[in-house]
C-alpha cells in the first residue's frame, strides 16, 4: 500500500464518518537535513475543511501503516489538483505549490 491510497482512505475526522478527501497527490520536496522529504497536496471534497485536526488525522493515518519517514512533513489542502487535458497528474505544478508554501 503506497502513501497515495492511504491519504486517499483516511476519511474519519471528528468523529464523523463521511469522506472529507476526494484526491491526493504526493511528491518530494528540498530538505536540507534529509535532501528530500514527502509533502502532500489533498482535494478536500465540497464543505469540508482543511484544519489542523484533519492534518493530524491524515498523518496519524500514515504513521500507523508506513514507517516515520513516509509521513509528510507538509500536507497542503486544495479544492482540487491539476490534471492535463489527458488526465494526467501535473506533479511538477503541485511540487511548486508546495515549494511556494515553504518559503
Amino acid at each position: 500500500m503506497n502513501l497515495m491510497m492511504l491519504l486517499e482512505m483516511a476519511h474519519e475526522s471528528h468523529g464523523e464518518r463521511r469522506a472529507l478527501t476526494s484526491d491526493a497527490a504526493v511528491v518530494g520536496i528540498a530538505d536540507e537535513q534529509w535532501g528530500e522529504a514527502v509533502a502532500a497536496a489533498v482535494a478536500l471534497r465540497p464543505g469540508a475543511t482543511g484544519d489542523n485536526a484533519l492534518h493530524d488525522a491524515l498523518c496519524e493515518h500514515v504513521r500507523g501503516a508506513l514507517r516515520s519517514s513516509r509521513v509528510p512533513t507538509r500536507i497542503e489542502f486544495r479544492d482540487s489538483l491539476p490534471y492535463n487535458e489527458t488526465g494526467k497528474l501535473l506533479r511538477r505544478e503541485v511540487r511548486g505549490w508546495l515549494t511556494k508554501a515553504e518559503s
